[in-house]
């Protein structure tokens, strides 16, 4: 029989227990930073909740640290060093996964802002950071400072235009329908096919976050399939005037892709004539 696992409550309330308690087997004393876990904290949850998470604990700190690790490097390819940045604003910062290895890189010079109640609190209390509650009415936020750097991680917002947003989603979707399309006709297989359309979206989408890839501002970015539609999804999420010509240009490229899959499909499969 296998034994019943522990809840997120008795996982964390452990962890924590160990991290006050000063042990040399704690998380802090190897990682360097406050290991405290608020109960509260939706991303440990979603770590906890993962049918692949072997050590939730260890995964979510780890990531906040692989987090701060990407950051540095954008910012070193662009030459704005991070360690040099003179004040720092972490908006939309949860309970702490990225706070807690931002801290010790800005003594003092680090604020957060939340809208989740007990947040900054939270954070004040742990890490020693300044702070202020976000409000999800952009009217009445109000930010006390300037900062050299702000930083937003993830957050949930409303689309200013959902249509915009699902006409985005609509542009990929038809995209990789015409590739698949053409790939279908220049593939030896369905094995083939299948593989060359998986690498496609992943590299896809990885060269074009600039957290994951320093180099996501290049002009070769814009050439990607999904560029375009990825593009309006943004648009619609958060602007308030969409360039409708990207939608588009997605149709565009995906009725481009198609035809030749079509042709293609009808040069291998056409039957020639035999002369009389």
């Amino acid at each position: 029989m296998t034994a019943a696992r522990r809840s997120l409550e008795e996982v964390l309330a452990d962890h924590n227990a160990l991290e006050r308690s000063g042990s040399p087997g704690r998380y802090s004393a190897w990682m360097r930073v406050n290991c405290v876990i608020d109960p509260r904290d939706d991303i440990f949850r979603f770590f906890y909740n993962h049918p692949l998470a072997c050590n939730p604990v260890r995964e979510y700190l780890a990531d906040g640290w692989r987090t701060l690790s990407e950051l540095m490097l954008l910012m070193d390819s662009v030459d704005r060093p991070l360690t040099r940045t003179r004040s720092m604003l972490e908006f939309a910062a949860g309970f702490g996964r990225f706070t807690r290895h931002l801290a010790p890189v800005f003594p003092g010079r680090l604020t957060v802002s939340d809208l989740h109640p007990g947040s900054v609190d939270f954070l004040r209390e742990q890490f020693g950071v300044a702070g202020f509650y976000s409000s999800s009415d952009a009217d009445i936020l109000a930010i006390p400072g300037r900062y050299d750097l702000v930083f937003v991680l993830s957050m949930f917002t409303r689309p200013e235009h959902p249509g915009v947003v699902v006409a985005g989603v609509f542009g990929a979707v038809v995209t990789y329908a015409a590739i698949g399309v053409l790939v279908g006709v220049v593939a030896r297989g369905d094995l083939e096919g299948f593989f060359f359309i998986i690498m496609l979206s992943l590299v896809d989408t990885f060269v074009q976050n600039p957290i994951g890839n320093p180099a996501a501002n290049r002009a070769v970015v814009e050439y990607f399939p999904s560029y375009l539609p990825m593009q309006i999804v943004a648009g619609g999420a958060i602007a308030n005037h969409v360039a409708w010509w990207q939608f588009w240009g997605s149709l565009g490229r995906a009725a481009g892709l198609g035809l030749l899959g079509l042709l293609g499909f009808w040069h291998r499969t056409r039957i020639a004539r035999q002369p009389e």
